[in-house]
């Protein structure tokens, strides 16, 4: 018999440790998460995307040496299908609307409650787009 909610495999990319594990912790105590790896590089998460396929890319923004809108797109290049979704500290539209428009089909802040987080990497693992309430409310209103 098929699961109805099947496991969700997952690679974590932030570039600060302390965040990472955080948010490994974080999504493993979530039973339909599975994290195959995490990394501090997004060149790495390149790579490691490559090697694992998973179902869903966490990428942090801002990394070195590559930024994560530029790792963002050359995986979405590379793997036409991926979902990636960026994670950020910024709440700024802006940074939402450039991820999106480089083939993300989400973003999340760090600061979005667990319960949003989970939905969200549920429904772009569903094949939706998913920009965090914190980024959509700014959207309909003007700044």
């Amino acid at each position: 018999m098929e699961s109805s909610n099947p496991e969700i495999r997952i690679i974590l990319a932030d570039e600060h440790t302390a965040i990472r594990k955080s948010w490994r912790k974080i999504l493993e105590s979530n039973p339909r998460f599975k994290i195959l790896a995490d990394c501090n590089d997004g060149l790495v998460a390149q790579q490691l995307f490559n090697e694992l396929q998973p179902d869903i890319l966490l990428l942090d923004l801002t990394h070195s040496p590559a930024d994560g809108l530029i790792i963002a797109e050359k995986i979405v290049q590379q793997f036409p299908g991926v979902k990636v979704i960026g994670i950020s500290v910024s709440n700024r539209l802006h940074y939402a609307v450039k991820m999106i428009s480089f083939g993300a089909r989400g973003y999340l802040t760090k600061t979005s409650p667990l319960t949003e987080i989970y939905e969200g990497i549920i429904r772009v693992f569903e094949g939706d787009t998913y920009i965090c309430e914190e980024i959509r409310s700014r959207m309909i209103q003007p700044e």
